[in-house]
């Protein structure tokens, strides 16, 4: 596997704003969080396959957290950021929305999710890898237990052992 992580890494460095966000990362108990909206909401197609993981979801992975964590800093990626500030109440002050990559430069939100400790993944391979690629030996991933809306798709081998689904 680490041959894997070390082969997998984004190899532009970041900019400024992106190198600010990794140091504050770095210095926190940070927590990724995911939401994974786009095209698996807009569109009925892609709905009916993957849906998306239900915000009360995302409610219990975070208070489990704040129970597990002695001050943890959340750090907030989307591809839906005006929903993600209506619908995620975060009860913490130490929460941070990642809104400057935009698709192009979506690795770099990929990035600064392999550099949190503990990671709260959507049903989207995105997030999957954020969290794999993390080298924190301690990491906690929590990954949804409904992969797909539709049920016919085996997931039995998709999630790590060590990672807890809700």
């Amino acid at each position: 596997t680490d041959i894997i992580r070390d082969n997998f890494q984004v190899k532009i460095k970041p900019d400024g704003l992106n190198r600010f966000l990794a140091e504050k990362i770095s210095k926190t108990s940070a927590v990724s969080i995911h939401i994974r909206r786009g095209s698996y909401v807009a569109s009925q197609k892609y709905f009916k396959v993957h849906g998306s993981a239900p915000v009360e979801y995302y409610f219990r992975a975070v208070e489990f957290l704040k129970k597990k964590l002695k001050s943890p800093h959340f750090f907030v990626f989307s591809d839906d950021h005006d929903w993600v500030k209506g619908n995620l109440r975060i009860p913490t002050k130490k929460v941070t929305f990642i809104t400057n990559n935009k698709s192009e430069k979506a690795y770099e939100d990929l990035r600064l999710m392999m550099c949190c400790k503990y990671h709260i993944i959507a049903n989207s391979t995105f997030s999957w890898w954020g969290a794999w690629l993390a080298r924190y030996s301690e990491k906690i991933v929590i990954a949804p237990k409904k992969w797909f809306n539709d049920q016919s798709i085996d997931t039995a081998d998709l999630i790590p052992e060590s990672w807890i689904r809700m």
